[in-house]
């Protein structure tokens, strides 16, 4: 399973850094979704690897989400808040739910 994690940011400097590092090794990838940030958000990100993705078209976090899922390569995305970390062994707590089908992100029956 191949994860691609998601952050949306704009004026995100202090906590990038943290963030994308919490993802770990084995993601496909990281794309940080640059709102436009005036403090070196994007450029703390490209300098840790992760992908930058940037533009007028991702106002807002809803735009910056899309954009940045238009973009992923992973068989699955998970969403990350910029100033929020995922915990150690994240990746086999998300696969275990998904091969459990405790989480199929279908919100058909809600």
């Amino acid at each position: 399973m191949r994860f691609s994690v998601i952050i949306p940011a704009i004026d995100e400097a202090g906590s990038i850094v943290k963030a994308i590092g919490s993802a770990g090794s084995g993601v496909a990838e990281v794309i940080v979704a640059d709102g436009g940030s005036l403090d070196g958000t994007a450029q703390s990100a490209a300098r840790l690897g992760a992908r930058v993705v940037s533009g007028p078209y991702l106002k807002g976090r809803g735009g910056q989400m899309d954009g940045a899922a238009s973009v992923a390569t992973g068989d699955v995305f998970v969403f990350l808040h910029a100033d929020t970390l995922l915990p150690p062994l994240w990746h086999e707590a998300v696969e275990a739910a998904l091969e459990e089908g405790r989480l199929d992100g279908d919100a058909g029956d809600a």
